[in-house]
């Protein structure tokens, strides 16, 4: 569907657009008339193929230069495919521009694909990718290669790129590339560090590559790491970056790790109040109460999430009181809890209330509570408390 346009970047946009497509036209009927050798036949195949429009081309004694523009959502794919006759080699700027504010995120996405896929088996040993700009607005990503079938390989990639660039999914990048990437503790702890200092914290891409593949073994000098990327990250005032830190404290706490670095980032945040935070926090200190540490802090955490007037967030704060009544910490906050939680309007809520009881009832606690609040529930709430309650009494 044709929209009208709604900003005066809109119209920018659709200016531009058109004027590079009028340039096409002038430059493809010049075009016609070149001859070229047969891998830059081949790369500028792929690129018309995928809707990339001719915008301009050079030709000199010792190179050729292609200019092209691929019409993105946002705003373009410049694309500048470079021929060295002497050499017989291509070298392509691929420089993906436009987006609106905190755009990072999925040129961050592209940008982590591009370091990823230097280090993968993949690429084999002619193609060679940089990554020479990254911004909130733009990402620009250069490529070699001599060997035409090689083009095969740099199709993918682009197509990814352009998935990324159009908010698509990244799930068959992940099956394709992380496989491949190497296994040795060596290289998990340089492609971490690569991507750690490239700024890539908080992308879609690095936390798969770190959640699914990284952290499913067990290496301490790779966990040294990745506290230290998910400590980077508390300190950014970006709360989709804290986000990301505390998930990853949770894995490593999870395989032992961490402990110190967790509770102090858990505890620096308990103050915030945004959803996301509220459950990584709950989840984190969930963490770290079954492996025996921040039960001071899991205590607060579970009490300030419970007065969230929000159903999942309360169950949340409910199976971290469980996990405490577990540790024999907080009967008193739990039974409380307990009995404000089967009240909620919400099965999830409730459910984890109930859960809730039952732990206390294992711990000798909460017979009274449970009793004197059974005939104010439904027929069916009481039904299952009185069930929990029996075999304890």
């Amino acid at each position: 569907s044709n929209k009208q346009p709604a900003t005066g970047a809109d119209v920018f946009t659709i200016m531009h657009q058109s004027l590079l497509n009028y340039c096409g036209v002038l430059a493809s009927a010049d075009a016609v008339k070149l001859k070229r050798p047969a891998l830059l036949q081949a790369t500028e195949a792929f690129f018309v193929r995928h809707g990339a429009k001719l915008v301009g081309f050079e030709l000199h004694s010792s190179d050729i230069i292609l200019y092209y523009n691929k019409i993105l959502g946002s705003h373009s794919c410049q694309i500048k495919v470079h021929y060295t006759l002497k050499t017989k080699a291509i070298n392509i700027t691929l420089h993906f521009c436009g987006g609106v504010e905190r755009e990072r995120g999925r040129w961050g996405d592209g940008a982590a694909l591009t370091l990823l896929l230097n280090e993968s088996a993949v690429k084999g040993n002619d193609l060679h990718l940089a990554l020479t700009k990254l911004s909130n607005h733009e990402l620009v990503i250069e490529l070699d290669f001599k060997r035409e079938e090689t083009i095969e390989l740099v199709g993918s990639f682009f197509k990814t790129l352009d998935d990324i660039a159009n908010n698509k999914t990244l799930k068959a990048v992940y099956h394709q590339v992380f496989p491949t990437l190497p296994d040795d503790a060596v290289a998990r702890e340089r492609i971490i560090r690569t991507l750690r200092r490239a700024g890539l914290l908080g992308c879609e891409t690095v936390v798969n590559l770190i959640n699914e593949k990284f952290l499913s073994l067990e290496n301490l000098q790779e966990y040294r790491e990745v506290i230290a990327v998910a400590s980077d990250c508390m300190k950014s005032e970006d709360d989709s970056f804290q986000f990301y830190a505390l998930g990853l404290f949770q894995v490593a706490v999870e395989n032992g790790q961490g402990f110190e670095a967790a509770i102090a980032a858990a505890t620096q945040r308990l103050t915030n109040e945004t959803y996301p935070i509220k459950t990584a926090l709950m989840s984190l200190f969930q963490a770290l109460v079954e492996k025996g540490y921040g039960f001071e802090g899991a205590i607060i955490a579970a009490d300030q999430g419970f007065k969230v007037l929000i159903p999942q967030i309360q169950s949340l704060a409910l199976g971290l009181f469980k996990v405490l009544v577990e540790k024999e910490q907080s009967f008193e906050a739990a039974i409380a809890a307990a009995e404000k939680g089967l009240t909620i309007k919400n099965d999830v809520a409730q459910q984890a209330a109930l859960d809730l009881f039952k732990a206390l009832f294992k711990k000798g606690q909460g017979f009274e509570a449970a009793r004197e609040i059974m005939p104010t529930l439904d027929s069916r709430l009481a039904w299952f408390l009185k069930e929990a309650l029996a075999p304890e009494e």
